[in-house]
């Protein structure tokens, strides 16, 4: 039942000013009534934040029904203090519905007519909500005073009254009041009809109706076959809301928590394989942290439909997976990859290239790094820059920093030393006089090439003149056969005939 009968308060008082004590167990929202029944017709002053639900006078034995309501708002003393118009004698019952707030009400108090037994009928109630509990209250007027039975209305149940056998003063009948409860599930107009007061004498009956709705908080919250904290087989925790099938701490094969809201065939934390950690949300098939194949780093990335974490990747990760900039650097560093090296197109890590980028180099087009390129380094016809021009007439080795024209071969083609310039673009100085053998990473134009594959011809004059100062000497022939073969290692065949012929 819906009202606490337990922690109801009720008697007789009379006076010119009444201090109602407020019921025990009432939290923020819940209904507080209060209903008077007296032998006069007065006008109440309820204190403020009460709602006068109705009242009604039965002229028949001069007496009133008047009911008031209060949703409990915190700022409540222990009692409420209500004033008459005039000095009464009254009978009263104070009431609260924990864990319900009002819904709605009748509005009046329902007189009805001079019968025995007595009806005690009420008009429509019209519920806001689709489902309450409907509470009905009834009081007799009779003429003499002698005891009578209460029957509650037709689909009502809960049948409570105040005594009866008790009047206020020797003048005065019985002031008796009851209240029976029904459960409504339409938002339909009602009405409670069928409830009697059957006495020995004739009377009329005063009576009406109100609606009460359940409260999202207050003691415990009932939802489809919940139920609440006096039926419970343990302790309701407040701060759970329980839908469908779900159980409450008692029956819970471990504690819940009050963070989890238990839904479908959801298990509270005792029974999950681990503990689930808040910072994660699972959605569809997702599993907790215990059940996951591999950590999820839930701040480092964010993984799309068909990617896997870094743990059980089959291998390195790929561009399907989209990774914000702190994902990114953590998995880069878990495959090993610079992340100061920028590759283009189908680029692969420092792991598995070819060779070492150069960066100091620019290669124009399709370029390659320095292990691979077969073709010239770019700058094919452009003016050497300042310091490439200044390494080019150092008699050191030169430097990679040098550009060269056209589609040369390396030094370690050449077959012999350059002559003079011949062949260098217009900026360059001799690279023939060098001392140093020139390093591998150098490229000349084809120009070069060909002067630098070409045979060393040296002049004739200087040839027979040297080969004369051995003959002028007298030397023996065999140090002038010694003398010529050395000169062969200079010459091409066809030249070194024609010269020795001229010597001999």
């Amino acid at each position: 039942m819906i009202v606490d009968i337990a922690n109801s308060q009720k008697g007789a008082l009379s006076g010119t000013s009444f201090a109602f004590p407020k019921p025990a167990g009432l939290g923020v929202g819940d209904a507080w009534v209060i209903h008077t029944t007296t032998e006069g017709n007065p006008t109440w002053t309820p204190p403020a934040g009460w709602t006068a639900e109705g009242q009604a006078f039965s002229p028949a034995d001069v007496q009133q029904l008047a009911v008031f309501s209060k949703t409990i708002d915190g700022t409540e003393g222990a009692t409420a203090t209500f004033t008459p118009s005039g000095s009464e004698s009254i009978y009263y019952w104070s009431w609260g519905t924990p864990g319900y707030g009002k819904d709605a009400s009748q509005g009046s108090v329902s007189l009805g007519g001079t019968t025995n037994p007595i009806t005690l009928d009420t008009g429509n109630v019209t519920p806001v909500a689709a489902a309450t509990v409907l509470v009905w209250i009834g009081a007799p007027d009779i003429s003499n005073g002698n005891t009578g039975t209460f029957t509650a209305p037709t689909g009502f149940s809960n049948l409570n009254s105040v005594p009866t056998a008790s009047p206020i003063a020797a003048a005065n009948h019985l002031q008796a009041m009851a209240i029976a409860t029904k459960d409504y599930t339409t938002t339909t107009p009602v009405s409670a009809s069928g409830g009697t007061y059957n006495a020995s004498g004739s009377g009329r009956g005063l009576a009406t109706i109100l609606a009460f709705k359940t409260l999202g908080g207050g003691a415990a919250a009932r939802a489809g076959g919940a139920v609440d904290v006096s039926t419970a087989t343990g302790t309701l925790s407040a701060s759970i809301k329980l839908t469908g099938a779900a159980v409450d701490v008692a029956t819970a094969t471990g504690g819940l928590s009050s963070q989890i809201k238990l839904t479908g065939a959801a298990v509270d934390t005792a029974t999950a394989s681990s503990s689930l950690s808040t910072n994660i949300n699972l959605s569809g098939t997702a599993v907790d942290l215990s059940t996951a194949t591999g950590t999820l780093n839930a701040s480092a990335a964010s993984l799309s439909a068909s990617a896997q974490d870094v743990a059980n990747a089959t291998g390195d990760l790929t561009a399907t997976i989209k990774l914000n900039a702190t994902a990114l650097a953590s998995a880069l560093a878990s495959a090993g990859l610079n992340t100061s090296i920028q590759l283009a197109g189908n680029a692969q890590d420092q792991v598995v290239a070819v060779a070492n980028i150069a960066t100091q180099i620019k290669l124009s087009g399709s370029a390659q790094d320095v292990a691979t390129a077969v073709a010239t380094l770019a700058g094919t016809s452009a003016p050497m820059s300042a310091a490439a021009q200044a390494q080019a007439s150092a008699f050191g080795q030169l430097t990679a920093q040098i550009l060269m024209a056209g589609q040369a071969s390396d030094v370690v083609t050449v077959t012999a030393n350059l002559i003079v310039p011949v062949g260098l673009t217009a900026n360059a100085i001799s690279i023939a006089i060098a001392q140093g053998a020139l390093t591998t990473q150098i490229k000349f134009s084809a120009s070069a090439i060909s002067n630098a594959t070409a045979s060393a011809v040296l002049s004739v004059g200087a040839l027979v003149e040297y080969a004369s100062e051995f003959i002028s000497l007298g030397l023996h022939q065999q140090k002038t056969n010694i003398s010529l073969s050395r000169i062969k290692q200079g010459l091409h065949q066809s030249a070194l005939t024609k010269h020795l012929r001229r010597i001999k």
